[in-house]
């Protein structure tokens, strides 16, 4: 079994569906108001350890009642929460997400996730050492994610970056990421190339491996994958299902593809298994709560 450790954000999701986003200063109806787990970290964590791995998660939640619901959450999962922190002073993160015909638009207050400082993840530095891939994205400070990646790079391990929320990233974070996940939003804010054609994709790549960025993935969507393995630009189609909510498919993606990584999956296949995970992911409400598990991959790539 392949060892991951993610470090990043947990929050509560306040989720709402309407038909039609208010313009400012407008008021509309809402419905299905739910409060499930989430954050970019736990996503991405739970995602890995659903679809088959050992996973550690380095993060910070309140001592409140959202902080009280995702330690029970957690503790339903297969996750070693050694590395979770408990503040009685700071309040949980949340997301808060509007769902409009299947998109999502989505708000995210920090709380507790502004407090994984870079002290806090050099107490973590065995359970960083002790795992095969180590995934970050930038719902903690971006500091952290570096001194992370540095203990994960000199223990010779596999680091995964997912600039997200998108922000400018320090060239010596660039220098230890071995594996990019970007959306099309992301890519072109890095790059300034928006990605329509498999032309725009090369060009993309080629500026963000000037980064030293050995692999790199950039996800449209329902309109499928681009990536670069090491040696060559690839597309793949997206999986056609009937969406109800995009919120975790993006994470469910990046769990699922450093799950298989850790299992020595080559890359090209592993796209195309975080393809079919995140696929599944969007056939169902929520974000963590919609990760799907390694046997129902399995069954859904079934011919």
């Amino acid at each position: 079994m392949g060892k991951v450790c993610v470090i990043g954000s947990l929050n509560m999701d306040l989720s709402i569906m309407t038909t039609k986003m208010p313009q400012a200063g407008e008021t509309v109806m809402g419905s299905d108001f739910q409060m499930l787990p989430g954050g970019k970290g736990l996503n991405q964590a739970i995602a890995a350890a659903r679809l088959g791995s050992e996973v550690s998660l380095i993060g910070a939640i309140g001592a409140d009642a959202f902080g009280q619901a995702l330690q029970a959450f957690l503790q339903t999962e297969k996750l070693a929460c050694t590395g979770l922190q408990i503040h009685p002073e700071v309040a949980t993160g949340t997301a808060t997400i509007i769902l409009e015909q299947g998109e999502n638009r989505i708000i995210i207050y920090p709380g507790a996730n502004a407090t994984v400082t870079p002290e806090v993840v050099r107490t973590q530095r065995t359970l960083v050492q002790a795992s095969d891939i180590i995934v970050a994205q930038l719902e903690i400070p971006q500091a952290s994610i570096e001194v992370a990646f540095q203990i994960a790079k000199s223990a010779q391990k596999v680091t995964i970056f997912n600039p997200a929320p998108i922000q400018k990233v320090s060239e010596t974070l660039w220098t230890v990421v071995d594996i990019l996940v970007v959306n099309e939003s992301e890519c072109q804010q890095l790059t300034g190339i928006q990605v329509s054609t498999f032309g725009d994709a090369e060009q993309a790549i080629a500026k963000l491996r000037l980064l030293g960025i050995k692999q790199i993935v950039i996800t449209l969507g329902g309109n499928g994958v681009y990536f670069h393995d090491g040696n060559h630009c690839e597309f793949r189609p997206a999986q056609k299902v009937p969406v109800v909510d995009t919120t975790g498919a993006g994470d469910t993606f990046i769990g699922a593809l450093a799950s298989a990584i850790s299992e020595k999956m080559a890359f090209s296949q592993a796209v195309e298994y975080a393809i079919q995970a995140s696929a599944l992911a969007v056939t169902k409400r929520g974000a963590a709560t919609a990760i799907p598990t390694q046997t129902e991959v399995m069954e859904f790539m079934q011919p």
